[in-house]
């Protein structure tokens, strides 16, 4: 038994050593539209390039997880274009990985004729395929305790996979490796030259690099299978499957490489050298075209010409930072409108308020011409007839709706100020005298008002008789109580206006 075990392992040495003397003919190219790999392997659309993947299969920026460890999974991501070079190699990196000791399904690397990604019964594919497929058994059907196993498989799409005996009937070759539950992922070679097809695998045990030169001893042979008729233009794919036992399926990398003779590749190389130089001349009458109708435009456009040429001197950095200051200044000018329409709006209060205070003065002047009392308390002496409580009232609430628009600007002041602290320092600009200006003279005109309110009110106390005075007992006469609220108001406007300016001129200095 033992003389048997070494023959064999003398026999599979000495075969890798004649496949790898026999490679050194023939020259690898990488082809990436038949190969994936991360990271970032999907695009924002959650596609991966040139594949497709269905059935509960997730891509990720580094892998593609064909079958989560869940019962009854099914999962494949398939290759959209065919393979249109006789020779090639696939290496595929992979992590099978599950709590129990025992796993299930397995996954499978296909080379088919089928273009369509459909889920099936085989290890998550379909069943009568046309062509290659290697299987990574991990569960063991038939009973005979060699599993996880790796077998090859050729159809013509007339024979169904027999599941109970793990398809031994249709089986080229294979091996029996342990994959599962590796500290790191596991690299699988399929390589199918001139009619032969062979299987490499590696251990798992050490971190995969890539396969250059002097780096193929991190494969062991797995299977040599000569005379192996595949169909031409077939379609790369890998699927797996879970069933009562479940693993999660992974496929870190797919990278294809055809293989092709020297005079193969010189003649590659001298077709894409004519392909390079016809996109080169496409490109070349494109740009010329595009350029003579820029000119064309600009010639009857020239405002737009203008406008873009101002445009394109916003790239300058001190273009930019002026840019900034500009839209800074801007925003404080229109900081400053909202502040003159809030006086605008004070203004109107007042002169509501100076109204009203008029119309009060007349009606006390009106009863007492008719020789009528009021229904308050009688007044003694000479003067003006006793505020009311109602009229007392809605002078407070105007007085309050003063206080708190005055709050509200105060507060718009303050927000200046912080943005005028946080902004770059920068010269005063004619909008900031202005808006400082127009400040100053709505407080003027408000004194004016006032001034003509007072005024007023002296000329209504004359009117109404001016015989008449405040009885002993304390009281207050329209006039002079609605002075002093106006007066309270306007101080207290003054003084945020005066506040503001203040802290103005001192953020200056920083």
């Amino acid at each position: 038994m033992l003389m048997l075990f070494e023959m064999e392992f003398l026999y599979f040495f000495i075969l890798s050593i004649f496949i790898q003397f026999t490679d050194a003919n023939l020259s690898k190219r990488f082809e990436y539209k038949h190969s994936f790999k991360g990271p970032h392997l999907v695009q924002k659309d959650r596609t991966v390039p040139f594949w497709t993947y269905v059935g509960n299969a997730i891509a990720s920026d580094d892998f593609v997880r064909l079958a989560p460890s869940l019962k009854s999974q099914r999962g494949l991501i398939w290759n959209k274009l065919p393979v249109e070079f006789p020779n090639w190699e696939v290496e595929l990196t992979f992590k099978v990985a599950g709590r129990g000791r025992i796993g299930a399904d397995g996954l499978a690397f296909w080379y088919t004729t089928g273009n369509e990604a459909l889920t099936g019964p085989v290890f998550g594919a379909q069943d009568n395929w046309n062509g290659l497929g290697v299987f990574f058994d991990s569960f063991d059907n038939d009973g005979g305790s060699n599993n996880p196993y790796i077998s090859a498989h050729l159809n013509d799409g007339t024979k169904k996979f027999d599941h109970q005996t793990d398809g031994n009937q249709n089986q080229l070759g294979g091996c029996m490796r342990d994959y599962r539950n590796k500290p790191f992922a596991t690299k699988a070679k399929v390589r199918y030259e001139n009619k032969v097809l062979s299987m490499f695998l590696s251990s798992g045990l050490t971190k995969p690099t890539a396969v250059e030169d002097g780096a193929e001893h991190l494969y062991d042979l797995c299977a040599y299978i000569p005379n192996v008729e595949l169909p031409g233009s077939g379609h790369f794919g890998v699927s797996a499957a879970t069933g009562a036992l479940a693993d999660d399926h992974d496929i870190i990398s797919f990278m294809a490489h055809s293989l092709r003779t020297e005079e193969e590749m010189k003649s590659k190389q001298a077709i894409a050298d004519e392909e390079r130089a016809k996109y080169d001349k496409e490109f070349e009458e494109y740009d010329k075209q595009l350029n003579e109708a820029k000119t064309e435009y600009q010639k009857e456009n020239p405002e737009a010409n203008a406008k873009e040429d101002e445009e394109e001197e916003f790239y300058d950095t001190g273009v930019k930072e002026l840019k900034m200051i500009f839209d800074g200044q801007d925003h404080i000018h229109q900081s400053i409108n909202a502040i003159n329409r809030r006086l605008n709006e004070l203004i109107g209060t007042s002169q509501q308020l100076a109204t009203q205070i008029g119309q009060l003065a007349q009606q006390g002047a009106g009863v007492q011409q008719a020789g009528q009392v009021p229904a308050q308390p009688p007044a003694t002496g000479t003067g003006t007839p006793a505020i009311q409580r109602h009229e007392v009232d809605h002078l407070i609430r105007n007085g309050n709706d003063l206080v708190q628009q005055l709050n509200q600007l105060k507060n718009s002041v303050e927000g200046i100020a912080r943005e005028k602290r946080d902004a770059p320092p920068a010269p005063p600009s004619y909008e900031d005298q202005a808006g400082t200006q127009l400040i100053k003279n709505n407080v003027d005109e408000m004194k004016t008002i006032l001034k003509q309110m007072q005024a007023d009110a002296y000329v209504n106390s004359q009117k109404g008789g001016g015989a008449s005075s405040c009885p002993e007992v304390s009281c207050l006469s329209t006039t002079y109580f609605g002075v002093f609220i106006v007066g309270q108001v306007v101080l207290l406007l003054l003084y945020s206006v005066y506040q503001s300016r203040k802290e103005a001129a001192a953020k200056k200095f920083y």
